[in-house]
C-alpha cells in the first residue's frame, strides 16, 4: 500500500499514478536537452509539426518540471486503473538531405557577402552546426524552428519571415498533413484502425480483470510513435475536423481552422486513455469510465463535448470501427483484370 493525499492507494494504483507522474514529467522534459532561461520567437506558433511541445503548454517555458493535474480529470470514488498512451518522439534533427540543401544556401548567402542590411551577414556568419548524420526535416522556415528547439536559440534564421509568411507556411504544412494524413481521403484514418483497435483491446483486458477481482496486469500501456501516427488516429475519432476541406484556394477562409497540426501534434504530443473504475456507481454500466488527454489536457469527446464517458457508452459510438474496420480489407487494393476480351 502506497499513500496518496489523506488515504492509502491499493498496490496496482499507486502503480497506476507512479507511472503517470513520471510519465508527465518526462514529457514535460521532452523537448528541452538541457535547462536553460526559456527562448521564443514569433513565429513559435507557426511551425506545424515541428512545434515544440512547450509552445503548445506554455507553462513549461517556465518550469518544465512544475506538477500540474487538468481540474477536468476524475477523482473522489472513481480511482485510474488503466492508462493507454501513445505518444510521439520529442525533438529530432533534420535529414542529411535537407541539411546539404541549408548548406548550399548557406554557401550561397556567404559567398553573396552581408550586403546593406544586417541580416544578410547575421545569416552568413550564423554558425551552421548540423551534421550529416542528424535526422529529421528542414528547410530555411523550419531552420528558426530546429535551432529553438534543438539548441534554445534564437538564430537570424527568424527574422527572414513576418508574422503573415509565418501563416501562409503553417497553412501549407497543414495542407500536407491534412491531405496525407488527415481528412483528405478517407483511407488516411481508416488504415489506424488497427491501432484503435489494439488500444481498446487493452482497455477490455483491464475492464474484465477488474470485474473477475483481480489486479490489472498492465495499469500503465505505452506506445510511440510519430505525429504521423498520431493525426490519423485522431482524425479517425472525428478529432479537428473543419466544416470545409483545407484546400490551396480557401486559405482566408481557414485563418480560425481546427486542424493545426502545430497546435495538435508538437513534438513529445501524447493522446491518453484514462480508465476509471467507479466504487459508487448506480449501476453496472457506470462502474467503469473513461477520459482521454491530448497533451496532458482533458480532451472532450468529439461527438458530445462531455469531458468523461462511460465506458461502454464510448465503445458504442465507436462501434463501426472496432467491429467492422479490417485494415485487410480498408488498404486492399484493387483487382486488375488481365485478361482480354479482344476477339
Amino acid at each position: 500500500m502506497l499513500r496518496g493525499p489523506g488515504h492509502l492507494l491499493p498496490a496496482p494504483v499507486a502503480l497506476a499514478a507512479a507511472l503517470a507522474a513520471a510519465l508527465f514529467s518526462s514529457l514535460a522534459r521532452c523537448s528541452f536537452l538541457e535547462p536553460r532561461e526559456p527562448v521564443a520567437s514569433a513565429l513559435s506558433p507557426y511551425f506545424g509539426t515541428k512545434t515544440r511541445y512547450e509552445d503548445v503548454n506554455p507553462r513549461l517555458l517556465s518550469d518544465p518540471e512544475a506538477p500540474r493535474r487538468d481540474p477536468e480529470l476524475l477523482d473522489g470514488t472513481c480511482t485510474p486503473v488503466q492508462l493507454v498512451a501513445l505518444i510521439r518522439h520529442g525533438t529530432r534533427y533534420p535529414t542529411a538531405k535537407q541539411i546539404r540543401k541549408l548548406r548550399q544556401l548557406h554557401g550561397l548567402l556567404q559567398a553573396r557577402g552581408p550586403g546593406d542590411g544586417s541580416l544578410g551577414a547575421a545569416l552568413a556568419n550564423w554558425p551552421l552546426w548540423y551534421a550529416d548524420w542528424m535526422d529529421g526535416e528542414v528547410v530555411a522556415f523550419f531552420t528558426c524552428s530546429f535551432d529553438l528547439a534543438i539548441k534554445g536559440v534564437k538564430s537570424p534564421w527568424c527574422d527572414v519571415f513576418d508574422i503573415d509568411d509565418a501563416k501562409v507556411l503553417e497553412y501549407l504544412n497543414d495542407l500536407k498533413q491534412y491531405w496525407k494524413r488527415g481528412y483528405g481521403y478517407t483511407i488516411n484514418s481508416r488504415s489506424s484502425c488497427i491501432l484503435f483497435q489494439d488500444i481498446f483491446q487493452h482497455l477490455d483486458k483491464a475492464v474484465q480483470q477488474k470485474q473477475r477481482s483481480q489486479p490489472v496486469s498492465s495499469p500503465v500501456v505505452l506506445q510511440f510513435g510519430h505525429a504521423e501516427t498520431l493525426l490519423p488516429l485522431l482524425s479517425l475519432m472525428g478529432y479537428f475536423k473543419d466544416k470545409e476541406p483545407l484546400t490551396a484556394y480557401n486559405y482566408k477562409e481557414q485563418m480560425h481552422r481546427k486542424f493545426r497540426s502545430g497546435h495538435i501534434v508538437p513534438y513529445a504530443s501524447n493522446l491518453i486513455f484514462v480508465l476509471y473504475h467507479c466504487k459508487n456507481a448506480k449501476t453496472p454500466k457506470e462502474e467503469f469510465q473513461v477520459q482521454m488527454l491530448l497533451n496532458e489536457k482533458v480532451l472532450p469527446l468529439a461527438h458530445s463535448q462531455e469531458t468523461v464517458s462511460l465506458y461502454e457508452d464510448l465503445k458504442n459510438h465507436y462501434k463501426d470501427i472496432l467491429q467492422s474496420c479490417h485494415t485487410n480489407e480498408e488498404c486492399e487494393l484493387p483487382k486488375v483484370n488481365s485478361t482480354s476480351d479482344e476477339l
